[in-house]
């Protein structure tokens, strides 16, 4: 068994961001926990912005990053016999994290619609990373498609991460001078137990 690291993009801006953005991370540190046995776990700062993209709306949004850690199989530590790719052993895991991800929003009173993708949202929670898996299918995209367009996705990312890679694409810094016009400001930090983003990282 390996460790492999992810990235989950967290956001709010509707009815009270910053309980409903608490409480999100401590309901999906509870559920990694006890769905996937994760056991490492860190937020970073929360960043405040004003919605983007075509069709946005709502206030501004409440925005963090979390990275997770779990024990995964690879082709060296599965049967000899499995002829699986290190993709392919990859693929189920991170789709099962990703449906524990919309069974979270759903909590929160979050509705996806496809056809709205900047609508706001109570909560919403973005798989942006699993390892170095690239996947392009109708129900599993990664890395996240628009996660190198996206201030509010990189900063706290490279907070947690300075040097992290995004695959096919390379260094996240090198895209930060990209997306300068989308204004953030520090909001604060995140501690479970708490009512607000207070104090220090989990």
């Amino acid at each position: 068994m390996n460790s492999l690291v992810f990235y989950i993009g967290l956001g709010s801006n509707l009815g009270d961001r910053v309980t409903t953005l608490h409480a999100g991370i401590t309901d999906l540190q509870i559920v990694l926990m006890q769905k996937l046995g994760v056991m490492e776990f860190c937020v970073a700062p929360w960043y405040e912005s004003a919605p983007i993209g075509e069709g946005a709306s709502g206030g501004a949004y409440l925005n963090t990053v979390a990275q997770g850690a779990m024990r995964i199989n690879t082709p060296e530590t599965s049967n000899q016999q499995d002829a699986s790719s290190p993709s392919d052993l990859l693929i189920q895991p991170a789709r099962v994290l990703l449906q524990l991800l919309h069974q979270i929003e759903s909590q929160y009173g979050r509705v996806r619609d496809e056809g709205a993708r900047n609508q706001a949202r109570t909560l919403d929670l973005d798989l942006l990373l699993f390892g170095n898996l690239i996947c392009d299918a109708p129900d599993l995209t990664l890395p996240h498609p628009r996660m190198h367009e996206r201030a509010f996705i990189l900063k706290p990312l490279l907070d947690l991460a300075p040097d992290i890679e995004i695959p096919k694409k390379g260094k996240a810094r090198n895209y930060l001078s990209q997306v300068q016009c989308q204004n953030l400001s520090v909001f604060g930090h995140a501690r479970l137990g708490r009512s607000g983003p207070t104090g220090a990282g989990l």
